[in-house]
């Protein structure tokens, strides 16, 4: 069997081909014609006497190996249990046999309950269960205070002069029963009725008040037209008939005029709005008593500049036809030479023996004082003393 060749690989060098003719002279041979285009040759299969060996395969990686214990960890302990407070004595049997309730016990102490992580609280049981305190949704304290304000002021506003105040109290009431309505969760019932009530007060305060008032002042005014009536006669001048009564004032030269004046000592009738009233009596007076009305009474003021106090005792006997007669009606002043007049309540004096001016007295009945006025210091013997009444009725006594 012919040696075979290995086939040569693509891209190894070829071996140069040697003939055994090396050494012969090269004859030059004829030309000759052209090789015709060889068939293009592929490469051929190699042939291997033995299949190649397959590639070894990776190592496998090394696994590490597990963690070796010689024992496996301990376990927690567990927690000691808390020491078990002492059971509370018993509680003593009443005669019924029935326990005495006993006060709620206090919350258990963290020493008590133990500490650390797995330590647990005791509470405990509450007294009520959940949801039996419910909202308050009755009558409010305001609509009772408003309803009670009401029906006080309501009955006051009956009464006169009270019901000046119970208006005041009604008002406030009216407020509170007001307020009481709009509040929430309550019932609206009581704060109505009660606000009702206060505003029917208020009216009836302020309707009444006005009413009083008004019959009041007619019961004044009839009073006094009946204790005085209206005159429509003319002005009061010097020169009146005195003979028909006609407004009482003494006619000039008479006694008690200004060009005669009444002695001291002598009586007067004045008429008061132009009927007999009063009779009237001055006596001498007591001039520089400074010192008398000073004593009298501390708060009494003292006189002007240039004036001092003049005692002037005075007796006036009441002839009117009802039971009002009253002293004050009967002034009493000075006047002086230049034409200025100094009366009783020009200073704020009380006189030693002062005439009671503020009693009624019947007809026929007197009331006897003195009289204090402050008056020039000089000049008393030009001027005069007056006696007067409400409707400018006049008479005139000597100074001295």
């Amino acid at each position: 069997m012919p040696a075979t060749q290995p086939p040569a690989f693509p891209g190894s060098p070829e071996e140069p081909k040697t003939s055994a003719s090396s050494n012969a002279p090269e004859t030059p041979d004829a030309p000759s014609a052209p090789p015709a285009p060889s068939t293009p040759q592929f490469p051929t299969v190699p042939q291997f006497s033995s299949a190649p060996p397959a590639p070894s395969a990776p190592p496998a990686p090394v696994v590490p190996a597990a963690p070796q214990f010689s024992a496996a960890p301990p376990a927690p302990s567990a927690p000691s249990a808390p020491p078990t407070p002492p059971a509370p004595p018993a509680p003593p049997v009443s005669d019924y046999g029935t326990p005495p309730p006993q006060p709620p016990q206090p919350y258990r102490s963290a020493a008590q309950n133990g500490s650390g992580q797995y330590a647990s609280t005791q509470y405990p049981a509450a007294p009520y269960a959940p949801g039996t305190i419910s909202p308050k949704t009755g009558p409010s304290g305001l609509a009772l205070t408003s309803l009670i304000l009401g029906g006080l002021a309501l009955l006051g506003s009956f009464i006169p002069v009270i019901n000046y105040i119970t208006g005041f109290f009604a008002f406030v009431a009216l407020v509170l029963g007001v307020i009481a309505i709009f509040l929430k969760g309550r019932k609206k019932t009581l704060a109505i009725v009660a606000s009702s009530v206060s505003l029917l007060a208020l009216i009836l305060s302020i309707v009444l008040s006005i009413t009083y008032t008004g019959l009041f002042v007619d019961s004044v005014n009839d009073t006094l037209e009946t204790t005085y009536p209206s005159v429509t006669s003319e002005p009061v001048v010097p020169g009146d008939d005195t003979t028909t009564g006609e407004q009482g004032a003494p006619a000039p030269g008479d006694a008690g005029s200004i060009e005669n004046p009444a002695p001291l000592g002598s009586s007067v009738d004045l008429s008061q709005l132009g009927e007999p009233a009063w009779t009237v009596t001055v006596n001498a007076p007591t001039l520089n008593a400074d010192a008398a009305v000073a004593a009298e009474n501390s708060f009494n003021e003292k006189p002007p500049a240039g004036t001092s106090y003049a005692l002037v005792p005075i007796t006036a006997t009441y002839t009117g036809t009802d039971n009002n007669g009253y002293p004050t009606l009967v002034l009493v002043s000075f006047e002086a030479a230049d034409g200025k007049t100094y009366n009783q309540y020009d200073t704020v004096a009380i006189a030693p023996g002062g005439l009671d001016s503020i009693a009624a007295l019947s007809p026929g009945e007197s009331a006897t004082g003195n009289v204090a006025i402050a008056v020039p210091t000089s000049g008393i013997d030009q001027g005069h003393w007056v006696v007067s009444s409400l409707d400018g009725t006049k008479f005139y006594f000597a100074a001295k």
